[in-house]
């Protein structure tokens, strides 16, 4: 289902405007994104560690044909003035001309041959695995076998306290219980912003035969719940 979202912030009523091919995985996107402070949108995530989840809604602003994303993203954008900081939180307008775009051969001969190109140079690999690796404070060093000695006859013979134990026990399962999908709270209002853009995107997946999982894809299910209760065990005994 191809559709024009917006997520409204109820506080201030400003407005984000965007477009999908997959609402529903769209939206969960943005939902944890958000949740876990790492959103692509750097003010729309400021807004939304201010003023809480509980302060936003989603909304369907309109059902399109796939050439008509792109187009009608733009109008609601400026309908709604969105790239204005006073009244919403997009950072930019699409381009227009990019939706279906694909590059040519030629074009796509002359990337390669640019990013080969930059491969050679001096130093270029070494940049390039500093920049992923992040903080290189201890890039290169290593423990000597004195201080990896030292660091084992430290630990030998000691044990946790039955009082930290307990603790370890108890937060691990204040955190299961906490995060089980049965025990998120959302207020009924929340609930039922959510359940009226959901329904509408299932509806359609259900109706194009989507969402009925093969016995291949069932199969895989059960393994995964099985290694992750596994897990499950093995830090249970960790914590006892």
């Amino acid at each position: 289902m191809n559709l024009i979202y917006a997520i409204i912030n109820n506080v201030n009523l400003k407005v984000y405007v965007g477009s999908t091919k997959d609402p529903d995985t769209r939206i969960m996107q943005h939902i944890s994104g958000l949740n876990g402070n790492r959103h692509e949108n750097s003010h729309l995530q400021y807004s939304w560690n201010k003023y809480g989840e509980e302060s936003f809604g989603f909304a369907v602003l309109e059902v399109v044909k796939f050439i008509d994303l792109i187009p009608r993203e733009i109008f609601w954008i400026n309908e709604f003035n969105c790239c204005d900081d006073g009244f919403g939180y997009n950072l930019a307008v699409p381009d227009e001309e990019m939706i279906g775009f694909i590059a040519s051969p030629e074009t796509r001969k002359k990337l390669s041959e640019a990013q080969k190109k930059q491969a050679k140079l001096p130093g270029s690999f070494e940049k390039r695995s500093r920049a992923s690796k992040g903080n290189q404070t201890w890039l290169g060093r290593k423990h000597t076998k004195e201080s990896i000695e030292r660091n084992r006859q430290s630990h030998l013979g000691k044990k946790h306290s039955k009082e930290t134990r307990d603790k370890m026990k108890k937060a691990w399962k204040s955190r299961k219980k906490r995060y089980r999908p049965g025990n998120l709270k959302w207020s009924d209002e929340k609930r039922e912003r959510m359940s009226k853009v959901l329904s509408k995107a299932w509806r359609g997946r259900r109706e194009r035969g989507y969402g009925t999982p093969t016995k291949e894809t069932l199969k895989k299910m059960s393994i995964g719940q099985k290694k992750r209760q596994d897990k499950i065990r093995k830090e249970k005994k960790v914590c006892a």
